[in-house]
C-alpha cells in the first residue's frame, strides 16, 4: 500500500478577494501513485464530509536537481489542470 498524505494547497501571495483566505485546494486525502528523482504524482482517495469523491483531485510535483520546479493541480472531473510555478 503506498504513502497517504492530507494534501492543501495555499496561496502565498494574499487572501482570495471574496473568500477572505489563502487557500486555493481545501485539504484533500491522497496517496502517491508514482514517486521519481524528477516527480511525484498523488491521487485523491475518500470523501469529504458533503459526499464529494476526493479522487476526482491530482497533484503532481516535478523536480529538478531536488528542488521544485511545478506543481501541477488534476482536476479529473472537470478535465482541467491549473499549473503552479514557485
Amino acid at each position: 500500500m503506498g504513502q497517504f498524505f492530507t494534501v492543501s494547497i495555499y496561496n502565498l501571495d494574499g487572501n482570495q478577494p471574496i473568500w477572505q483566505n489563502n487557500v486555493q485546494m481545501a485539504p484533500k486525502e491522497m496517496m502517491i501513485i508514482l514517486n521519481t528523482d524528477d516527480k511525484v504524482i498523488l491521487r485523491g482517495f475518500g470523501w469529504d464530509s458533503m459526499g464529494s469523491s476526493y479522487s476526482d483531485y491530482g497533484l503532481t510535483i516535478h523536480f529538478e536537481n531536488q528542488q521544485v520546479i511545478k506543481c501541477i493541480l488534476h482536476m479529473y472531473d472537470r478535465n482541467i489542470d491549473i499549473e503552479y510555478l514557485p
